[in-house]
């Protein structure tokens, strides 16, 4: 909620049934705001699970083939053997592998915005609550 739009308290001739009106519009508001939230984190998992599950089957399927490729290539042609290109190669291969998981994961948490926009809203409102009740009090006892 910008300042603009922050919500001022009813004047004191101001009926009670209205002001009861705008906070319950004003949380219908906030609800709505909380499920498209919900709703956004819920598609970038499900685009992580999705992109991240197909990257895997990929890597696991053409891991072996080109480390055994590749190794049985280079053995023919300097003085290692199979098995330590095999092992250089495979290493080589897999972190590769957990380092492009490891940014997925980052990138998931930068987007992940887990409500954090609507619980600010929430304290705006509690806030201009306290102050509304505070108003209320402070008439009532006058």
């Amino acid at each position: 909620m910008t300042v603009s739009q922050t919500p001022t308290p009813p004047s004191s001739d101001a009926a009670p049934e209205s002001t009861f009106g705008k906070l319950c519009e004003l949380f219908d508001a906030r609800w709505a705001m909380a499920q498209l939230e919900i709703r956004h984190n819920i598609s970038a998992a499900k685009r992580l699970a999705i992109v991240g599950g197909v990257g895997a089957v990929l890597a696991l399927t053409a891991l072996p083939i080109l480390v055994i490729a590749a190794s049985t290539a280079l053995s023919s042609i300097t003085t290692l053997d199979e098995t330590a290109w095999r092992l250089i190669l495979g290493g080589g291969l897999l972190l590769l592998g957990l380092a492009a998981m490891l940014l997925s994961w980052r990138t998931f948490r930068g987007n992940f915005t887990g409500l954090s926009e609507t619980a600010s809203e929430l304290q705006e409102d509690r806030r201009w609550l306290q102050e509304l009740a505070g108003e209320a009090m402070r008439r009532g006892r006058s």
